[in-house]
């Protein structure tokens, strides 16, 4: 069995190190980026629930509209 020589295992170890402290920094970044995909989707979801909430407002509006327009055209504002 041959040995390793005690430079070689110094690399290693730093080698090791690296790789695990690359590794750690990749989940950390991960992480920050999962959040902000979260927070996103949530500014989204509330965006579109406003959204939505304006739609039928309009809507409203529209139809109270012809219904006024549908009351004036149809000559009950003469009489």
């Amino acid at each position: 069995m041959s040995k390793i020589h005690p430079d070689g295992i110094r690399e290693l170890v730093k080698l090791a190190k690296y790789w695990e402290d690359r590794t750690f920094d990749t989940e950390v970044k991960l992480e920050a980026v999962e959040r902000e995909r979260d927070s996103l989707k949530r500014q989204l979801a509330e965006r579109d629930a406003a959204c939505a909430a304006m739609r039928e407002a309009l809507e409203e509006d529209a139809r109270n509209f012809e219904a006024v327009d549908a009351y004036y055209y149809s000559g009950d504002v003469a009489r």
